[in-house]
């Protein structure tokens, strides 16, 4: 029987290892030859709110969380087979107890299916709750007026590709509160401009495009830029180059 532990306590600048508190941040784990007894993490820099315990995970494990505001423990251990028959009795993946509050929701699980959901769930299987939804009523979405429509071309390295921009003024207001007012730029590429594929899934491996871009900006030309900071930024990340053609997004 033995113990592992690593820090994950990262700093800026640092490497491979971190330079920090194993203590503020870290993992470790319980084992007994090659098989885990127990694998735990802790940080004391992860200040939510909740709990949350999954019987038969897509690892077969026991695995859950407490956040008690001052941080957070994660733990997991293997799934006895008696337990999973118990909770799971076939399905594929576990089932969840989760009770948490964070981005101003309480959300709450009891016996849902870990990462599934279906139309024909009880209600009281998953759901949440929004104070300020509850308190000041729900977030209603407008688009006041077309401020302007315009055809423009997006310059890439390869060329040129024929786009439309919509300006729209559009707003966001609750039953109780202020009205939040923004301008958008709605731009719509036919042909599509070309970026490689992320390449982490078989469906994904072969060329993408990208066909439009929805953002806030003042003007067209600052939409534009944004689209075309967008697809280099994707062409960057995914490994491609800008040696593209037009005839690529066909």
């Amino acid at each position: 029987m033995g113990w592992w532990s690593q820090n994950l306590d990262s700093k800026p600048g640092d490497g491979w290892d971190a330079s920090g508190s194993k203590l503020m941040h870290g993992r470790g784990r319980l084992y007994f030859g090659n098989r885990d007894i127990i694998r735990l993490e802790w940080s004391l820099r992860d200040h939510s709110l909740g709990t949350r315990l999954c019987i038969g995970d897509a690892e077969c494990e026991v695995a859950g969380h407490i956040s008690l505001l001052l941080g957070t423990l994660y733990w997991g251990f293997p799934c006895p087979a008696w337990l999973d028959r118990l909770f799971n009795r076939g399905y594929h993946s576990g089932r969840e107890f989760d009770a948490s509050f964070h981005h101003g929701s309480f959300y709450w699980k009891f016996f849902a299916r870990d990462g599934e959901w279906s139309s024909v769930d009880p209600w009281w299987m998953s759901w949440s709750v929004n104070f300020k939804d509850v308190l000041l009523g729900r977030m209603r979405h407008s688009e006041d007026r077309i401020l302007e429509t315009r055809s423009v071309v997006i310059p890439m390295p390869e060329g040129t590709y024929d786009a439309t921009v919509v300006m729209k003024l559009e707003s966001w207001k609750r039953l109780l509160g202020r009205r939040h007012r923004v301008i958008r730029a709605h731009i719509d590429v036919p042909v599509g401009i070309p970026f490689p594929g992320k390449g982490e899934n078989s469906w994904d491996c072969g060329p993408d495009a990208t066909f439009g871009l929805c953002c806030s900006a003042d003007t067209p030309e600052e939409a534009i830029g944004r689209l075309v900071a967008s697809v280099l930024r994707d062409r960057q990340r995914n490994g491609g180059s800008h040696t593209y053609t037009k005839r690529d997004a066909a």
